[in-house]
């Protein structure tokens, strides 16, 4: 999976699959800091109401409320880190089964344009992408504009 993984174009076109992660990105950022601004209103909360307490039962309050704030603070982090790091990879992943077909038709396209039999006919994709449909049609339809071997077109 890993060798499959490595020789495959993960990023084929740029501008649509980065600007859909960064999207991605940043909503979880957004998540992140609202989760921790929320966070951050609760300790407050509780550090108020502990002011009523006095003497060791105040101390001792603050001081669990402290590590509990601290671990809370870690686990965030690595939890932020993890929802980035898994919103870029499988965003590029997923882009991978959009733009590699909108990539492979574009050539598709151009070479036909060109006047040029078009290298990847009849277009197929993998069975998991998207625009299966699309890249049939576009076929067909060059298959019926373009004679057949007896000389007459495709009906």
């Amino acid at each position: 999976m890993l060798k499959y993984l490595l020789r495959r174009q993960v990023v084929v076109n740029s501008k649509l699959q980065y600007g859909v992660v960064s999207f991605f990105v940043c909503l979880s950022c957004i998540n992140i800091v609202f989760f921790l601004f929320a966070f951050w209103l609760s300790q407050k909360q509780i550090v108020d109401g502990l002011a009523g307490l006095q003497g060791p039962e105040q101390i001792y309050a603050l001081d669990l409320l402290q590590q509990q704030g601290a671990a809370f603070f870690r686990a965030s982090a690595m939890f932020s880190l993890f929802s980035v790091s898994l919103s870029i990879v499988l965003g590029l992943l997923l882009l991978n089964h959009i733009a590699g077909p909108t990539h492979a038709i574009k050539q598709y396209l151009d070479s036909w344009l060109e006047g040029k039999p078009p290298a990847r006919h009849p277009l197929k994709f993998r069975k998991h992408d998207f625009f299966y449909d699309l890249a049939e049609a576009v076929s067909t339809l060059y298959e019926k504009s373009h004679p057949s071997k007896d000389g007459q077109k495709k009906q």
